[in-house]
């Protein structure tokens, strides 16, 4: 009797991916297949990013160096990583044309395609300019430096530092409510703290920022957007009759993951 449940007895072929991530670790992945679509798409799974920490830890079969892998250590991977490595899964299984149906506010609906080929990069050659540098694409993923925070010196000559943004990070915020964020909410769940000097590693912890002037709030955002910034694959949809050009994240698209459903 064929076993069913056996991709390759079935009669399938399994792609497999191995590619160096933002961070300069290697990850090998497999094709995904209707398991794993379930995964991700059950609903009880979508708290807390659940549902995508279930998904990757199927699909991955090797992540630097390790061959068992476990929700947890999805949790721990820094959020570009994450989305990285499930932007090669897409490539991988579904191919490199996103195509889609979009709604306008005003109701007329056009069919939208991208090919996402070039939001990737070899980060195994190479790693990409930094924003504000030359040649910087705002499309490819942000590398990150070896260490597990960013610490810089301020225009008024403090010292402070923010942590990565890891998987652990990211499901704080989506258990707060939307209501208590602000500007600075960005900040304080990256444990940002202020450094006596340049050997501090304990740091004070900074939660109430009403002794930073809004100029050098402004630095350290910025200083933010450039090292720790989003990767939400973003697109420009062009209205058909208006031409008022909106953007999107490829991301939060269904088809993005189940085309045509």
């Amino acid at each position: 009797m064929t076993d069913i449940n056996n991709p390759q007895v079935m009669g399938f072929d399994v792609a497999t991916d191995t590619f160096t991530t933002p961070s300069g670790f290697e990850v090998t992945i497999r094709e995904t297949n209707g398991q794993d679509d379930g995964i991700f798409s059950k609903v009880s799974n979508q708290k807390d990013a659940k549902a995508l920490n279930l998904y990757l830890a199927n699909i991955i079969t090797e992540l630097n160096g390790e061959t068992t892998i476990k929700p947890n250590d999805i949790l721990k991977l820094r959020v570009r990583d994450k989305y990285y490595i499930l932007f090669k899964s897409r490539r991988l299984s579904l191919g490199d044309e996103v195509t889609w149906s979009h709604t306008f506010p005003d109701g007329v609906i056009a069919d939208m395609v991208e090919d996402i080929a070039k939001y990737d990069f070899d980060y195994s050659k190479d790693i990409p300019a930094y924003k504000g540098q030359e040649d910087y694409n705002p499309l490819v993923a942000t590398p990150y430096e070896k260490e597990t925070f960013v610490r810089f010196k301020l225009s008024s000559g403090h010292i402070v530092q923010f942590d990565y943004m890891t998987g652990i990070q990211e499901k704080k915020t989506l258990g707060v409510n939307e209501a208590t964020l602000d500007i600075n909410s960005r900040l304080t769940i990256r444990n940002f703290k202020l450094m006596k000097d340049e050997s501090d590693e304990e740091g004070q912890f900074i939660e109430n920022f009403q002794s930073f002037p809004s100029r050098i709030m402004a630095e350290i955002r910025a200083r933010l957007d450039t090292y720790d910034s989003e990767w939400i694959l973003p697109t420009d949809i062009r209205h058909p009759d208006t031409g008022e050009v909106t953007q999107i994240s490829l991301f939060q698209l269904p088809d993005f993951f189940y085309p045509g459903v």
